[in-house]
């Protein structure tokens, strides 16, 4: 499998479109079958930091892939009767925020949507002040910030990229949980994976980005993966409540390319040689961060890249994993 994916690969690793790909990793069934890491310019959440040679110890930034995590902790704190249920108004844990009734109907479920109906754009890139989840990790207050965007449609109705939704679920986990994001998510995720080497960068308030901040190394993230494959076992141990994965995974919303479940995006791959449609999940990240779960064949995908603020790198990564990923985990399998 490996040699076959990198000789495949390697054409395209060496074109001008995927030369920024820093590490990637699959499995199926459990077992590793490729795992490779390249030399490529990396940055630490928009700070460059020059050429790194990535190997298995290599810390990266995930960047939104994080808002997958955060879910996965929600689901957890849920369990532990932590944590509000979906239903309740997000403003209710925000009260010193409170200034009219316009938030009254925004719950918690619509944050993990992202159908908070809230003013909001991040449609320009990672380092420009417009973008608010910039403005958001440079206020001094980053609630404040968020609480002072306006509610510009029914909240549950429209699906809208937001870190804000992500950053109120973080501090929502932190006030119920007495433990700061990096705090719990190591206490009842990280701890239990094994996960010892991680960095959880913070914005300008002091405060971990729940939207974008984690960093791992690719192994770990194939952990995470794993266990959700697993329907949240790990070691014969139930980490995250199976009926959550399933929750988080069904589809809710459509993005205009994807469908959108709790902070996890969700599509089918049809396969050309067989037929047969695949559903997916995945959590993707700024610069062609990948997790990326097929269940009905047993695999995970963890790709790391450095193209961050480049939306072309998207249409290269699909294509590598639809022309050379997913045929040859469909042939190994069967």
């Amino acid at each position: 499998m490996q040699d076959f994916l990198i000789n495949k690969m390697s054409l395209s690793v060496n074109s001008e479109t995927l030369e920024h790909i820093h590490a990637l990793l699959i499995s199926q069934g459990g077992t590793l079958l490729a795992e490779e890491y390249f030399s490529g310019h990396d940055e630490v959440w928009g700070e460059d930091i020059g050429k790194i040679d990535f190997n298995k110890d290599t810390l990266h930034d995930i960047r939104s892939v994080t808002k997958s995590i955060v879910s996965i902790l929600y689901g957890i704190a849920m369990e532990y009767q932590q944590v509000p249920h979906l239903g309740s108004p997000i403003i209710e844990h925000f009260p010193e925020y409170r200034k009219d009734a316009n938030f009254d109907h925004i719950n918690i479920e619509h944050a993990l949507t992202m159908t908070m109906g809230i003013e909001w754009n991040e449609n320009c890139p990672y380092h420009d002040i417009s973008n608010d989840e910039i403005g958001m990790e440079l206020a001094q207050d980053r609630y404040g910030y968020i609480f002072s965007k306006a509610v510009t449609g029914r909240a549950g109705e429209t699906w809208c990229y937001s870190g804000g939704s992500t950053a109120l679920l973080g501090r929502i986990i932190e006030k119920y949980t007495h433990c700061t994001l990096p705090e719990f998510a190591n206490k009842v995720l990280f701890k239990e994976l094994g996960i010892t080497n991680f960095k959880w960068h913070k914005g300008i308030d002091g405060v971990a980005s729940a939207a974008s901040g984690l960093r791992l190394t690719a192994r770990d993230l194939l952990k995470i993966g794993q266990l959700i494959l697993n329907k949240g076992r790990w070691s014969g141990n139930d980490i995250v409540p199976a009926i959550w994965i399933k929750e988080s995974i069904t589809p809710r919303f459509f993005t205009g390319t994807e469908h959108y479940g709790y902070l996890w995006y969700i599509d089918q791959y049809k396969s050309p040689v067989s037929g047969h449609t695949y559903d997916w999940y995945a959590a993707f990240g700024n610069g062609g961060q990948i997790l990326l779960i097929i269940p009905d064949l047993e695999s995970v995908i963890v790709i790391f890249s450095g193209e961050y603020n480049k939306v072309d790198i998207w249409n290269s990564l699909f294509s590598l994993l639809e022309e050379i990923i997913f045929p040859r985990l469909e042939e190994l399998f069967y």
